[in-house]
């Protein structure tokens, strides 16, 4: 059985019990004796992997350390309607007076729930009719006021955050796929708000794995002004094309957008960056498909003529496509120095010089990286990459799969910025890292861990979850959240040390 129809057999048969009230058992586990204390300035974690660069680090998180991490207990394991195969976003309400208001919420299978921090839930949507699955995460809008998520119906829906009711006003929700059927949203949806003070949310869209990648997708991504709900679409294929595409609006097919955090907004050229799966790539010739590609593009997605304001594209682009080696299997993360770096599914990293992504001045050029160098452990790359600061100011980069992680160190000598290998070991799967105040937090099959992000040493591990496909966790205020194919989520905190805001 293929790991795709595994998948969809989980799902299938999660979706059909989640309606069933939890047993005693499942239901919200909580440690004994356990003193809950808030923090005096409760902080949110508002989108995929944090903040809009996706780096998976939380550098306001100061209760887990190294010396605690092993002394975490299960807070809760709660049962959700439906799985939730993408990362929960979270809000605090913060002030010691509402504790009760703070929520995380989680993409399910075309809904979203509202649960507060000890597990139970608040509020959720009936899930608009539509096909398939969605692995999409949430995003608060910057105002806190509201939530979005993405539906099976190919539209990004706005709620408030209290209540969840729907904001329905002629422009909400926003359309981003007109073939549900055969596109999805895969990836996160993002928010970032530009040099000039204009927010935008991201959506990307991306086909279904099955059966065999085919459909008439193209991949796109769309940027919806949040003033207005005005939208702009890039397509990856026809990229001359500025609307969503209908069927048998382009020629050329299967190209897609489905690396876990879908776009990374860069403040420093004020630039968003998406990482393109397989299909044509004829940008080299002066055409308008984009396959196995980064593309540097602007915020709000106007670009001249379909062409992005710059691109890497490796030179092996064609063999990529033929061997289904997507590029696009992970996004790019953003390093000092107008660097940037990425892993795809053909386990390769590469350094991007940001500046110049191919060294020869404009898009439509090929190859052009700093450095490549096979994953040390081997695979293919699925996850974001994690990137963290420690206490010296060197940066570290992380890369997970099925078989390990590794980690690197940026470097800037006389031979130019280059990544080192630092450690390679630890038991991951194809879930995101998240890393807080020196402590890597990662997720496999049945297994929730920590590991010291210097060493890899593991410093704590619990058995006691499903197994996962692409969801990750979150780390904020003191406890760490995760869902899995179970339809569960489960909550870690300290002891005598427990925050639920």
């Amino acid at each position: 059985m293929n790991r795709s129809l595994r998948y969809l057999l989980i799902l299938l048969a999660v979706v059909s019990i989640a309606q069933v009230p939890p047993s005693p058992g499942l239901g919200r586990l909580r440690p004994k004796r356990v003193i809950v204390e808030f923090p005096e300035a409760p902080r949110d974690w508002p989108q995929f992997n944090f903040d809009e660069r996706h780096a998976g680090a939380n550098e306001d998180e100061t209760a887990i350390n190294p010396g605690n991490v092993a002394t975490l207990l299960r807070l809760f394991q709660s049962r959700l309607p439906a799985i939730s195969d993408g990362a929960p976003a979270y809000w605090s309400a913060g002030s010691r007076k509402r504790q009760d208001h703070s929520l995380f919420f989680t993409t399910t299978t075309g809904g979203l729930v509202a649960m507060s921090g000890d597990g139970r839930i608040r509020w959720q949507t009936t899930p608009p009719a539509g096909p398939r699955w969605t692995t999409s995460s949430p995003a608060l809008d910057p105002s806190r006021e509201y939530v979005y998520s993405y539906a099976l119906d190919g539209r990004v829906h706005k709620y408030g955050i209290l209540t969840g009711a729907e904001v329905k006003d002629g422009r909400w929700p926003v359309l981003v796929t007109k073939k549900p059927e055969v596109e999805k949203g895969s990836s996160a949806l993002s928010i970032a708000t530009t040099a000039a003070g204009t927010a935008y949310l991201y959506a990307t869209v991306a086909g279904y794995p099955e059966p065999g990648d085919a459909g008439d997708y193209q991949g796109h991504v769309v940027a919806i002004r949040l003033s207005d709900a005005q939208s702009v679409t890039f397509n990856v294929l026809c990229s001359y094309r500025t609307s969503i595409l209908g069927y048998g609006d382009c020629r050329s097919k299967q190209a897609g957008v489905w690396g876990r955090p879908g776009v990374i907004y860069n403040e420093a050229d004020d630039s968003i960056y998406v990482a393109t799966s397989n299909g044509s790539y004829t940008g080299n010739r002066g055409g308008s498909n984009w396959g196995n590609s980064i593309l540097r593009l602007p915020p709000d997605l106007r670009v001249h003529r379909g062409k992005p304001l710059d691109a890497y594209t490796p030179g092996e682009y064609d063999k990529l496509d033929k061997q289904d080696l997507d590029l696009g299997s992970s996004a790019m993360a953003l390093l000092p120095g107008q660097l940037g770096v990425h892993a795809g599914k053909d386990g390769v990293i590469r350094l991007i010089n940001l500046a110049d992504m191919s060294g020869q001045g404009s898009a439509g050029s090929t190859g052009g990286e700093l450095q490549r160098l096979k994953l040390p452990q081997g695979g293919f790359h699925f996850s974001a990459p994690a990137v963290w600061t420690d206490e010296q100011e060197h940066t570290w980069v992380y890369f997970a799969n099925t078989l390990g992680i590794s980690a690197f160190e940026l470097i800037d000598d006389a031979k130019g910025p280059h990544l080192v290998e630092r450690w390679t070991g630890g038991v991951a799967g194809n879930s995101s890292l998240v890393v807080a105040n020196g402590v890597i937090f990662c997720a496999s099959n049945n297994r929730m861990s920590a590991l010291d992000a210097k060493t890899g040493a593991e410093l704590w591990v619990d058995t006691r979850m499903g197994e996962i496909h692409w969801a990750s966790p979150i780390v904020v205020n003191g406890a760490v959240f995760m869902s899995d194919l179970d339809g569960t989520v489960t909550a870690w905190a300290l002891p005598k040390k427990v925050t639920l805001r």
